[in-house]
């Protein structure tokens, strides 16, 4: 497949994207660590709040930067995911790494 399409199917093409609707919690999942970087253009930092607040129990881990790899770069987080898997203990709310 080519980059472009990959892309272009990311920002609704050929097909438009169908919202879904926003704010109803989701009930029996358990607490989630949601990764998010602060300045993402396709899914910005209050995208990840948001589905937060649709798990109950769940926090955002941000993390400074426009990067998608944060698992991949960041130690801290890498560290806070595996402490997640391992230990179901997540980061206090409002957590954010920088590096």
């Amino acid at each position: 497949m080519r980059s472009y399409k990959a892309i272009a199917g990311c920002l609704g093409w050929p097909t438009p994207a169908k919202p879904l609707k926003t704010g109803a919690p989701v009930h029996g999942a358990p607490p989630a660590l949601i990764l998010q970087s602060t300045h993402q253009a396709l899914a910005p930092y209050r995208a990840g709040a948001a589905m937060a607040a649709q798990l109950p129990g769940s926090t955002v881990l941000g993390h400074e930067g426009d990067d998608y790899s944060m698992f991949l770069l960041s130690p801290r987080v890498q560290e806070a995911t595996s402490r997640d898997l391992t230990t179901r203990a997540l980061p206090a709310p409002g957590t954010t790494c920088i590096g």
